[in-house]
């Protein structure tokens, strides 16, 4: 009896090993799962520019002995769109579908698609990531007209999800261009676990001091912050700008009346020979 037992023991401890092993190559991706079985698909960090995209494509078998077809397929919000060219699947057969959604804000950031099957059940497939945008400096205008004298202030802004403060602008400019910056001043204090980007700004006044013959540029730079890129101010004046377009109009090719050419008949044609023979 206690043979009996220990046989009944190991026979159901090969099929818990077999079974979990089972389990393994469906997740290793060996084979697509069950088309009715849920599945979640997590990016982990992803840097983006936003608006950016996550997109994943999830992959299904027809484990029955029936053919069964997709009735509907209802994403969770409208950001997410849904890519399934095939909807009728045969018995062992193996299809798919793929969800692409638009990534708007830094963070956690996860959607759901709900997959309605002629045999009455409903799959549901999620998607996550941790969205990470990149440190970015900014100014609140990229270019200016200004005449001798003029001053314009603009808005100088720091983008940092690792909530690391801004340290000392670098400035490079034009000698007919004088410009002040302000202190850094935080908008947004942010939140590095949440994935919450801070946000800095500091006010820039730009003036021109006299007359420029040529573009007026001023780059703002973080030198102790490497991955951040540079961004830059054009300047001109307003009879640089007209300059400017009216080279561009003399380039153009320039319009007129149309010539339309008339076939000339076989007697004119000769007369005008002996005409220049003449």
């Amino acid at each position: 009896m206690k043979q009996h037992t220990k046989i009944l023991g190991a026979a159901a401890a090969l099929a818990v090993m077999a079974g979990t092993w089972l389990l393994v190559a469906q997740r290793g991706g060996s084979e697509a799962p069950s088309y009715a079985l849920e599945q979640r698909f997590d990016a982990g960090e992803t840097v983006v520019v936003l608006p950016g995209e996550l997109k994943h494509r999830f992959e299904f078998t027809n484990d029955t002995d029936q053919t069964i077809e997709i009735t509907a397929i209802k994403p969770a919000c409208g950001c997410t769109g849904i890519e399934a060219p095939v909807r009728t699947f045969e018995p062992g057969q193996t299809g798919w579908i793929e969800a692409t959604a638009t990534l708007t804000a830094s963070g956690q950031f996860s959607t759901l698609v709900t997959v309605h099957w002629s045999t009455g059940q409903q799959t549901p497939y999620l998607l996550g990531a941790f969205v990470v945008i990149s440190r970015e400096l900014s100014l609140s205008a990229m270019s200016l007209d200004l005449e001798p004298g003029d001053h314009r202030e603009l808005i100088l802004t720091y983008i940092d999800q690792q909530c690391e403060a801004p340290g000392a602008i670098s400035l490079e400019r034009s000698p007919a261009l004088e410009v002040e910056i302000g202190p850094w001043r935080q908008v947004l204090p942010g939140d590095r676990e949440l994935g919450l980007a801070a946000r800095y700004s500091a006010r820039v006044s730009v003036r021109l001091t006299r007359a420029i013959d040529e573009i007026g540029r001023t780059r703002f730079s973080l030198p102790g912050m490497t991955d951040v890129l540079p961004t830059e101010l054009v300047v001109r004046t307003p009879a640089l700008a007209r300059s400017f377009e009216q080279q561009l109009r003399q380039r153009r090719p320039t319009s007129g009346p149309i010539t339309i050419a008339h076939d000339t008949p076989a007697g004119d044609a000769d007369d005008a020979v002996k005409s220049e023979r003449r």
